[in-house]
């Protein structure tokens, strides 16, 4: 039976559908995958269905183009097998487009949307595993660091809402400049960052590490006619076997950084760093304990100039009372210090109790030059540099009654960053002196080529050269020497009135040791130096 044009595109419309649920439900049943070879057989096993249903539907509804019946079902074949083709190629597309977005939603789940930076879980899933490749096999240190970057919301609220988001951007990309690509960095929070180190060599270049993140993001950002200043806080943590969970270096890093942004420091490490040595991490400890709660004191011994038996300054050192009443000396702390990457924070502690000391001499016409002790490590302190010159640009008088003495503990491979500092200090009216001269083979180097006032030859030789005429040699031709270039020499370590005696007739300017008195508290100096303007004659 003919049936009309329209009746027949309807019933293959209806004959589509047919197919192409029949083929939807057969692609559930055997799980074909378009993107990969099944896709022709899926199209030759549909073709074959849909023939077979074509056929069916010729001779169940009459669909009749011509006479002959297989050209018929030819005909209507063909033209479902089309309709189907492109049913199979759409759903392959809207596949590939649900694996797309899904990947696409996975990676804005665990990245940034500002940045483009890994987020928080991401971050923490690096560093655990890569702490669990490396546990207890790896030479190296592997750190965090937490940037705290402060003043966001005041940006927003001063030049406007979104703001911020350009600055944390522009803080991503310095980030990136300042650290080597294989360095792991990750935005953490609204202003958070943090950095994962594997491959750190020695625990003090941290700060160099951390002085580059802030050089680079510290530069201010021009908005308009105006520079807008960025501050940055940085808290370390270094990875040790005592963390019960690996994702605790990531806390320690990031209580630091808040921790050095209320105190206003831009770097502090960790409470967590734990050295493998029973002594050590019992120094340990308790260094990390007297910096946290402040309880370092200041001891001063006096410095005596030879000609007149007079008080003329005095060298503060470093102590720590502990709880069975003994005290840690200078020395120790500031190795171990040293040796942690803690020593910034030891230096600022220092500096901020000496000028407390200080004004309180200088209230009081105590007119003395105090000497403190500073590592060649200890110059790369930016931060420590530009606390210096402010305190003594507002305190001018304060200059004149300091002495900073370079502890020989490297060599000198960074001499123009070690002249720059004291080039920048010393017109604020501070001296520096090397402290126990002779002792590396740096000490003629750093006479010749840095600023410096003063030489201390180190008790070894002073304590040996009454009886070592070897000793007596080199104390007396380093004399000699310092005053041709005319630069003071103090003696340490004496302890005779024999020795006293011969270092005056050498020449010798200054002398401290126990034969005068040993380091003793702020209040029984005062009482000394008193005394002393009439006891020596």
């Amino acid at each position: 039976m003919q049936v009309s044009t329209i009746a027949q595109f309807l019933f293959l419309a209806i004959n589509a559908g047919i197919s192409a649920y029949a083929f939807i439900r057969l692609r559930s049943r055997v799980r074909l995958k378009y993107e990969s070879r099944y896709s022709l057989i899926a199209l030759l096993l549909c073709a074959f269905f849909i023939f077979l249903v074509s056929t069916l539907m010729v001779f169940l509804f009459g669909i009749v183009y011509t006479e002959n019946p297989f050209v018929n079902v030819y005909v209507v074949g063909t033209l479902l097998i089309l309709c189907s083709a492109i049913i199979l190629l759409s759903t392959n597309v809207l596949v590939k487009d649900r694996e797309h977005f899904s990947q696409l939603e996975e990676i804005q789940r665990h990245h940034d949307s500002v940045t483009g930076l890994p987020k928080h879980a991401a971050f923490v899933d690096h560093v655990e595993k890569a702490l669990a490749k490396t546990k207890g096999i790896s030479p190296y240190h592997p750190v965090v660091l937490v940037i705290l970057i402060s003043g966001l919301r005041q940006l927003d609220r001063r030049i406007g809402f979104g703001f911020s988001d350009f600055v944390i951007r522009t803080v991503a990309q310095r980030m990136h400049a300042a650290l080597r690509t294989t360095d792991y960095v990750a935005r953490l929070g609204e202003n958070i960052f943090a950095v994962y180190i594997q491959d750190l060599k020695d625990r003090g270049n941290i700060y160099t590490v951390s002085e580059n993140i802030i050089t680079q993001i510290k530069k201010p950002i021009q908005v308009e006619s105006e520079q807008m200043p960025i501050f940055p806080f940085i808290g370390i943590a270094f990875y040790n076997d005592n963390f019960q969970q690996p994702n605790e270096i990531v806390k320690y890093a990031q209580a630091a950084a808040l921790d050095a942004c209320d105190r206003g420091m831009e770097v502090i490490v960790a409470d967590n760093i734990i050295h493998a040595d029973k002594k050590d991490s019992e120094l340990l400890n308790v260094l990390q304990k007297g910096l946290k709660e402040r309880s370092f004191q200041l001891y001063y011994q006096p410095q005596v100039k030879i000609d007149s038996l007079k008080v003329i300054g005095a060298e503060a050192l470093i102590r720590l009372p502990t709880e069975d009443w003994m005290s840690i000396g200078g020395g120790e702390l500031i190795e171990l210090a040293e040796r942690n990457g803690m020593i910034h924070q030891l230096d600022m502690l220092v500096f901020e109790m000496l000028f407390e000391q200080i004004k309180e001499w200088v209230s009081k016409n105590i007119e003395i030059r105090v000497a403190v002790n500073m590592s060649i490590k200890s110059f790369k302190n930016h931060s420590l540099l530009d606390y210096l010159i402010e305190t003594l640009e507002e305190n001018p008088e304060w200059g004149r009654r300091l002495k900073i003495e370079i502890t020989e503990t490297a060599s000198l491979d960074n001499v123009k960053e070690l002249t720059s500092f004291m080039k920048q200090i010393a017109p604020k009216g501070v001296l520096f002196s090397i402290d126990d001269f002779g002792t590396r083979y740096s000490s003629m180097e750093y006479m010749q080529r840095l600023p410096v006032h003063e030489v201390k030859i180190d008790k070894s030789f002073i304590l040996s050269a009454i009886n070592d005429l070897s000793s007596e040699k080199i104390v007396r031709s380093v004399i000699q020497l310092a005053h041709g270039l005319e630069l003071s020499v103090t003696a340490e370590g004496v302890e005779s009135e024999e020795m006293l005696k011969l270092l005056r007739s050498w020449h010798c300017d200054q002398a401290q040791g126990f034969y005068f008195a040993q380091a003793m508290s702020a209040d029984k100096f005062e009482q000394f130096f008193e005394e002393s303007q009439t006891r020596w004659h």
